[in-house]
């Protein structure tokens, strides 16, 4: 049996083999990797599978290498590389997707420095209208009201990040009645909990879209969502029981926990 077991995986046991097969088809591009890097782990992986007995064919290289980029920003781009007949093989995939990185990367430098450019307009402009309402705040609150505004204004940081990030946000509207900014920014922190609306929807994408990591045991996938689950209760989103248990179960990876998950729900 041993000597069949290597003539047909390289010495390499049909467990490993579906540990290596299970984690390829389930590698997604890792956000903080350049294209580069990640071409690389997919050639890295290629390799084991070839060694472990599994030599995937062209086709099947450049389908797995497009299912790995992650959607929505690849989106387009892998419905065009999947109709593309002039990619033969894993060196033109990676070519392909070299000079499509790079591409993406200075749009979105572009975009950046224009975005930069219209917030210096509007700070401008927003620094004269700030400077005349404070001025005016300052006269109606009275000099000791006054002075104390600017001190608070001056040394509490974490509220004025707090107002600016829901000014980007354009929550201020229903806060607007209120005379200082100070009272302004205590309702905020009442409302979302002392974090920003930007932040709280950062944490709600993140916990929505995260899917356990192949290298993670059960427990360590466990205690990652729960550590989730606790920071999205700290920014004022306090999930039901029946939310935390349908986000575990979608956060289980196909195909090994398809049938799993159904019996779950």
């Amino acid at each position: 049996m041993s000597d069949q077991l290597r003539l047909k995986y390289g010495g390499t046991s049909a467990t490993r083999l579906r540990a290596l097969t299970l984690r390829f088809n389930q590698y997604v591009m890792d956000p903080k990797h350049t294209m580069a890097e990640h071409l690389r782990v997919m050639s890295a992986m290629i390799c084991e599978m070839r060694s472990a007995g599994n030599d995937l064919t062209d086709d099947q290289q450049i389908l797995a290498i497009i299912r790995s980029l992650p959607d929505p920003l690849w989106k387009d781009i892998k419905i065009v590389l999947t109709h593309n007949e002039g990619i033969k093989n894993f060196d033109d995939i990676s070519r392909h997707l070299e000079l499509e990185a790079e591409r993406v990367d200075a749009n979105r430098s572009a975009a950046l420095v224009a975005k930069a450019g219209q917030r210096n307009g509007r700070r401008s402009q927003r620094k004269g209208q700030q400077k005349g309402a404070r001025q005016g705040r300052a006269e109606k609150m009275g000099p000791k009201e006054g002075r104390a505004y600017d001190v608070w204004r001056k040394k509490d940081k974490s509220a004025c990040f707090t107002l600016l990030s829901c000014m980007h946000d354009g929550l201020l509207g229903e806060f607007e009645n209120f005379q200082t900014a100070k009272a302004m920014s205590d309702q905020l922190r009442l409302k979302y909990g002392g974090t920003s609306a930007t932040r709280l929807r950062a944490l709600t994408l993140r916990f929505n879209q995260y899917v356990m990591d192949p290298k993670h045991t059960m427990a360590e996938h466990l205690r990652v969502m729960s550590a989730m689950i606790c920071e999205m209760r700290s920014a004022s989103n306090d999930l039901t029981d029946d939310q935390q248990i349908l986000a575990i179960i979608r956060s289980l990876p196909d195909p090994l926990w398809k049938d799993i998950k159904i019996v779950l729900r």
